[in-house]
């Protein structure tokens, strides 16, 4: 399912339309491991995580009320001047099939941008480094 917000703009916006709350992994405050971060849906073009939600980490524990932002992120890939995001690992996962397969996107506000395009080998070798990570984390 995670694949769509690649391919099929307009369903995946349906169905985050339908969704109460989003989950994004985010680096806990407290101790900078992976930790859960919830929120609702905001925006009307382009639906995004709001700002104000809750954080919990399995690791150290903390939980509690959370401001969030774009350096929160857990899954984050330099790319020169840029950095590429990534919401859950389901999603870098589909980042990493969309530049594998040379995929393209029709909105041009859901691109990627040229950088990225330019650097996509680097990008899929950063993303394969980091899921090998997660495996021998787990």
């Amino acid at each position: 399912m995670y694949e769509l917000c690649f391919v099929e703009n307009e369903l995946l916006t349906f169905i985050l339309y339908k969704m109460k709350e989003t989950e994004v992994i985010v680096k806990c405050p407290k101790c900078q491991k992976k930790a859960l971060f919830k929120s609702t849906w905001i925006g009307s073009y382009v639906l995004r995580p709001a700002s104000e939600g809750y954080v919990s980490c399995t690791y150290c524990g903390h939980s509690g009320k959370y401001i969030f932002s774009k350096e929160s992120y857990y899954y984050q890939i330099p790319i020169g001047d840029r950095i590429l995001y990534a919401r859950t690992i389901n999603n870098l996962i589909a980042i990493k099939r969309f530049f594998e397969n040379d995929m393209k996107t029709e909105e041009l506000y859901l691109d990627f941008p040229k950088e990225f395009y330019v650097h996509k080998k680097l990008i899929i070798q950063k993303i394969a480094a980091l899921l090998q990570q997660e495996e021998n984390d787990n």
